[in-house]
């Protein structure tokens, strides 16, 4: 029989029992984790606008509690409570729905609440608790009804005074207002957001699927998932507006806040029940992508917006906070582009001018990018190249180049051409990405704009002093891209006379880039460790870190060329340390210092770490140096060779001519030409090696003396006269090939450049052999091994192949007889040989002193040509016999007399018959 007091026996019970929630709904099993890891938490607020599923996930928990851990109270809240008897009354009744009955002198206490002070009975109630002997939850749904009551009050007095297995768990839209600081540095808080609400891709998928588009691609479920981040009802509205729309996937690439459905949800449950002067800054601030207080402040026009900001947040009108510190927020997208269409519909023409206000104050406070996006959005491209324009610099120290570029593509170039920055900014940044007749172009319309500001006399001195250097430096960099080295060694010494009245930090470490790579690339090396320094005192300056990863791209490089191979690799190293740590790993970025570190690991025959970095960083054809392009692919070419993948390597540098065409890098499609040069002669194709050279200009229309070493001579010569020597030996001009590359040798040599001193020897030392000075030709392969010793330059002698290998084998065989030619570093090589050739007969170990006057063994093919050599037989009629061209056949002979140590067909045949190789 029921003793309770009439007075309790008319509460509704409907709201004090958990809802019975439908069929198909989303398990929430990630959150009921969560909740179920705190259950212990003296209080669980779980705070959400509405639509984010607070309710039902308030229901399965208290499935879950009510199964497992004990008795569970239910509330659903409305404006009923508010008052403190009401409230106290609702919750007595609701932990005796849960089976758990508060001591019935409570509930008498309760009939007589007029003689008492509810504070009384709060107390009283409290006690009440107590008794119980299990732990015991209270859910209250809906808690924002109860936010600024006295019913808000008595729940928190309970809260304080409840002993620690009772638990209290709200939902809420809006801030109850309850001081939490205490509790939550206590840790008896658990509080979930709109953040923790919103469904993840794995939920939003499931949910689609039982709303019944189990058809959706990939891409319409991603628009779905940034529509409505997450937002239940939100995908709930574009699920029916999709269901509803006659074309429904092309509605998915227009969904917005603005859809019947979406607005309506909004302008009934959310923006009609604030207060006007509320729903007026709404709209004022509906253009913005992100606010805070003083930015509002200036579009509504006084000062109250910090107080409305907060209003917003208590009252959960889909305000998303950007900082832990209450500054920056933004609207959740749905809600701005309602509140967008309430804007123009309510007050034509105002969005144009509330964004160039936004624009001044993004400016004024330093977010020029943000600035220049309102200004385009105002319909305002002066403005807003304006802005771009004074924020050039800026933004070029701070490495946004590529947003820099991004932003000025918007603007139209009748625009552009008005802002000489801009065209000049561009034109840099197009140099670095190898387009160069584009950034020619710009460089030649911004010289005429600067002509035309200097004739009006709308400019100022220092302005237009600072116009006219980065023309300058424009052109400088033109000259970079496309390898005219005597022209940027000109452009350099002009700027020189500016330094000391531009002082910009970024400009000049561009600068001493630039002169540290004329002078590298005409073999001055004297200063190039003092360019380097002064480059990182300016980069320094600058404070832009990524200009480090361009200075390491030129300054390794110098280092390699003078033989300093553990420095390349410390800067190098360093320079793809900072971009992976700006840009992250396998960026763009990092290709600029991580491709000539592969080479420099190639040159040091660290071939595996070579070919790491080319396959995460090659081909990068994004932003860079030539030089960068020119290391790839050659390096990438040589490894493949390594591999024995010669039309592979072949391939890769067809694309290398291709790319190079493409861009007007003459750089790059003579180096890849001369490379492919030199893999068809290592290969035995002299004639195809010789017919590529002759359509590249690289042999027969120069004569040795247009070659020939003077000065400003530059690299790129250095590697065509290498490639002229070696085709001038195929073709029986050794003598002429090996005064050539004496010249060179010593001109390298004086310069220091010792990788490229190590590569003209071994030239030398093989032409030496062709000649038959044995002893002359173990000498410069000795010197070679001398300067390649210190800095570990092991490739330029195992890609010359068998040759060196031979001549290698005969010094140690020599020097175990008493010669001085016995040294670690030989020995290294010939081990790396034997390893890399795999030639067993090569270095077997059981050959005879006599025997080793025959360097290496000769093939079949070798000895058929030398038999029928022998015999007085034509070089024209042997090819024809055999199927080779004349060229192949003299280009067998001379390997035929570089291991027999002969120069005379008939006397090689006689040696060869002495050892037993022919009849």
């Amino acid at each position: 029989m029921n003793t309770r007091p009439d007075s309790l026996q008319t509460y509704s019970r409907i709201r004090l029992r958990v809802p019975a929630h439908p069929r198909g709904l989303i398990d929430r099993g990630r959150l009921i984790d969560r909740l179920e890891e705190r259950r212990d938490a003296r209080l669980t607020v779980i705070q959400a606008p509405a639509g984010y599923g607070k309710s039902i996930l308030l229901q399965q928990w208290a499935e879950r509690l009510a199964q497992n851990h004990g008795q569970v109270a239910w509330i659903s809240a409305d404006s009923t409570e508010r008052e403190p008897a009401a409230f106290l009354e609702c919750l007595v009744q609701a932990f005796e729905e849960a089976g758990s009955p508060i001591a019935p002198r409570i509930a008498a206490i309760l009939s007589r609440e007029k003689y008492y002070s509810w504070k009384v009975l709060v107390t009283q109630l409290a006690n009440g608790f107590f008794e119980f002997k299990h732990p015991s939850y209270l859910l209250i749904d809906d808690a924002h009804h109860l936010r600024e009551s006295e019913a808000l009050e008595c729940l928190q007095i309970l809260l304080e005074a409840v002993p620690p297995n009772v638990h209290l768990i709200v939902a809420t839209r809006q801030d109850l207002g309850i001081p939490l600081g205490r509790a939550r540095a206590l840790g008896q808080v658990l509080e979930l957001r709109a953040d923790d609400l919103r469904f993840a891709p794995a939920e939003a998928a499931k949910f689609l699927e039982l709303e019944g588009h189990q058809n959706l691609t990939a891409e319409h479920f991603r628009h779905f998932q940034e529509r409505s981040e997450g937002w239940i009802v939100g995908l709930k509205l574009l699920s029916m507006s999709l269901r509803a729309d006659a074309e429904p996937f092309q509605l998915l690439e227009g969904a917005s806040g603005e859809r019947r459905q979406i607005a309506d949800f909004f302008s009934e449950d959310v923006v009609s029940r604030q207060t006007r002067e509320l729903q007026e800054f709404l709209l004022h601030t509906s253009v913005l992508e992100r606010f805070c207080p003083q930015l509002c402040d200036r579009l509504v026009g006084n000062s109250n917006s910090r107080r409305l900001l907060d209003e917003c947040e208590h009252q959960g009108l889909f305000l998303v906070p950007l900082d832990q510190t209450r500054t920056w927020y933004r609207y959740h997208p749905l809600f701005a582009e309602y509140l967008g269409r309430c804007l123009q519909d309510q007050m034509p023409g105002k969005r144009r001018q509330l964004c160039l206000q936004a624009a001044g104050w993004m400016v004024e406070a330093g977010h020029h990018v943000e600035g220049f996006e309102y200004a385009m959005r105002g319909s305002d491209t002066l403005r807003a190249a304006e802005i771009l324009e004074a924020s050039c610099d800026s933004m070029w120290r701070a490495g946004q180049q590529e947003m820099f570029q991004r932003l000025a593509s918007r603007i139209p170039p009748q625009v552009q051409a008005l802002h000489p920055r801009i065209m000049l900014a561009i034109a840099w940044r197009l140099c670095m990405q190898w387009q160069v007749a584009e950034a020619r172009n710009l460089a030649e319309v911004s010289k005429t704009r600067v002509a035309e500001l200097e004739l009006s006399g709308r400019i100022d001195t220092s302005e237009l002093e600072r116009l006219n250097f980065l023309v300058q430096h424009r052109e400088g960099q033109l000259a970079h891209a496309t390898y005219q080295i005597s022209a940027l060694e000109a452009n350099c010494t002009v700027l020189a006379g500016d330094l000391k009245s531009i002082d910009d930090p970024y400009i000049l470490a561009s600068y001493f880039n630039s002169l540290q790579y004329a002078e590298r690339e005409q073999y001055n090396l004297q200063r190039i460790s003092r360019l380097a320094e002064l480059t990182r005192i300016e980069v320094e300056r600058s404070g832009s870190r990524h200009n480090e990863v361009f200075r390491a791209a030129i300054t390794g490089p110098s280092y390699l060329l003078a033989g300093r191979t553990e420095k390349a690799l410390a800067i190098l190293s360093k320079g793809l340390e900072i971009a992976e740590e700006l840009a992250g790993r396998g960026a763009q970025l990092g290709a600029v210092a991580a491709i000539p570190l592969a080479q420099v690991y190639y040159e040091m025959n660290e071939t595996q770490r070579a070919t790491e970095l080319l396959d995460r960083y090659f081909p990068a054809t994004a932003i860079g140096f030539v030089d960068q392009l020119v290391s790839g692919w050659l390096t990438r070419a040589r490894l493949l060779c390594f591999e024995g993948k010669y039309a592979e390597a072949l391939r890769a540098l067809d694309s290398a001519v291709e790319f190079a065409g493409e861009h007007a890098l003459d750089r790059l499609e003579t180096m890849a030409q001369i490379e492919s040069v030199a893999i068809l002669l290592r290969i035995g194709r002299p004639d195809d090696a010789t017919q590529l050279a002759r359509s590249c200009n690289l042999y027969g229309r120069k004569s040795p003396g247009e070659l020939a070493p003077v000065r400003n001579m530059t690299r790129l010569d250095g590697a065509t006269a290498a490639i002229w020597c070696r085709l001038a030996a195929t073709h029986d001009r050794i003598g002429e090939a090996l005064k050539f590359a004496r010249w060179w040798r010593g001109v390298v040599a004086n310069a220091q450049a010792v990788y490229e001193t190590v590569r003209w020897d071994i030239l030398i030392a093989q032409l030496l052999m062709l000649c038959g000075e044995r002893l002359a030709a173990h000498r410069a392969l000795s010197q070679a091994a001398a300067k390649a010793a210190q800095p570990r330059l092991i490739r330029p002698f195992l890609d010359e192949g068998e040759a060196v290998a031979q001549m290698l084998l005969q010094m140690t065989r020599t020097a175990s007889r008493g010669s001085d030619d016995n040294n670690p570093f030989m020995q290294e090589l010939l081990s790396c040989f034997k390893s890399e050739l795999k030639r067993v007969d090569l270095f077997d170990e059981t050959v005879t002193d006599e025997q080793a006057a025959l360097c290496g063994r000769m093939s079949s093919r070798e000895i058929q040509i030398l038999e029928l050599a022998a015999t007085g037989m034509p070089n024209l009629q042997i090819g024809s016999k055999l199927g080779l061209t004349e060229g192949s056949v003299k280009w067998y002979l001379q390997q035929i007399f570089d291991k027999v140590g002969v120069r005379d067909r008939f006397l090689a045949a006689q040696k060869a018959r002495q050892f037993g190789l022919m009849k």
